[in-house]
């Protein structure tokens, strides 16, 4: 693997665990960081919202109260979602 346009290292060497081969420590630019800092917003604000938890308790019943106000069950199952979803956007 090496570096492409998407590191801020300023050299085009092999990676090996992140590392160029001289030791530079590889890292995103500007732009990624905030292409990855939005990604991460759109899906809080989806797996998040009140609609969702509402939809989602009509399939599991006790994911979230009348006013789809989450449970703590429902809380921690779009925990995990939230989790599983940023993990295969990177």
């Amino acid at each position: 693997m090496t570096c492409g346009e998407n590191c801020n290292c300023g050299e085009n060497g092999k990676l090996e665990n992140g590392k160029l081969e001289n030791g530079k420590k590889h890292t995103l630019t500007n732009l990624k960081k905030w292409e990855y800092t939005l990604y991460t917003t759109l899906v809080a604000f989806l797996v998040f919202n009140s609609i969702t938890y509402s939809t989602l308790n009509t399939l599991i019943n006790g994911i979230c109260d009348s006013k789809g106000c989450p449970t703590n069950l429902g809380f921690i199952l779009h925990l995990i979602v939230f989790t599983f979803l940023i993990r295969m956007l990177m």
